[in-house]
């Protein structure tokens, strides 16, 4: 797609270029398809045709422009590799210290808690005392190399995260930050400890489901489960004890139970009690002011 856009501007496809070389967003999307507008940013888009018509793009280094003519292909497409590479590198540069920012003042006031408050500084537990910020984080920090960061965070998850509480939580919110995170984080890291809290997880939330077996007896049937959804979790390093406790073994996907209705949208971690989502938009209709 990259080397599609320089060949464009070279060959003069785009031909909305005007005599003045910075462009409002406005004139760029005159000028290109709506591919190439999908696939580069404005200030990326508007940084292109500066280069064609011999100028520098504002802030960059990597491309130096000495000759104010319109460069040949070659050199176009030299030109805007260099760009590109140049712009990539200071974006992550700056993400990654905008994280190493937000997680050592996290760790510095509100380690463990739910969430940070940036104006007063104070840890706050509004997701119930579950670790909520960190656990979500886990993967982040191992994907940006915050090793240290990462191994604080999951002795932490290990030695001090309960979900044994009576505590309301949203399914969907729970299990893609909670669940899904700490499923993220025994992938990258291999540590059976996050592997452990998520399966306890797992079978607390396995309850909003209709037809979940009782305490004690987690196997769950669902015919329907696709045997690449099996092959990726295995992928993800979850043992086949771990697989056939949550999902059932494939006898008993042979025969599955029908299943009557959609889960609870929230589950009590501690008793597996649900509530509905229905309920709830039904209170929230009782509510409206009347007209």
């Amino acid at each position: 797609m990259h080397f599609a856009c320089v060949l464009a501007l070279w060959a003069g496809r785009v031909t909305g270029l005007s005599a003045k070389v910075r462009q409002s967003p406005w004139e760029l999307a005159q000028m290109w398809d709506k591919q190439t507008l999908a696939s580069f940013s404005v200030p990326q888009l508007d940084a292109f045709s500066v280069i064609l018509q011999g100028e520098c793009p504002l802030l960059s280094r990597a491309v130096r422009c000495r000759q104010r003519r319109r460069p040949g292909l070659a050199r176009l497409r030299r030109l805007e590799s260099s760009y590109l590479d140049e712009e990539a590198f200071l974006a992550k540069r700056q993400a990654v210290a905008m994280m190493r920012h937000v997680w050592k003042n996290y760790e510095q006031h509100a380690f463990g808690k739910d969430e940070l408050r940036p104006v007063s500084g104070n840890g706050t537990d509004n997701w119930g005392g579950i670790g909520q910020t960190l656990v979500d984080a886990l993967d982040t920090l191992w994907l940006m190399g915050f090793m240290e960061e990462f191994d604080r965070a999951a002795v932490w998850v290990e030695s001090s995260l309960s979900f044994s509480k009576d505590l309301n939580v949203n399914l969907f919110e729970t299990s893609i930050r909670h669940l899904g995170g700490l499923l993220a984080a025994f992938a990258l890291s291999g540590r059976a400890g996050l592997l452990a809290k998520a399966r306890d997880l797992g079978d607390r939330l396995i309850k909003a489901f209709p037809g979940a077996a009782p305490e004690g007896e987690s196997k769950m049937s669902i015919g329907a489960l696709d045997s690449e959804f099996r092959k990726l979790l295995n992928q993800v390093g979850l043992p086949t004890d771990a697989l056939d406790s949550a999902l059932g073994t494939a006898e008993a996907e042979a025969k599955p139970a029908p299943i009557s209705s959609l889960p609870s949208s929230d589950i009590n971690l501690g008793t597996g009690a649900g509530a509905a989502l229905r309920l709830f938009c039904c209170s929230l209709a009782n509510l409206e002011p009347e007209v």
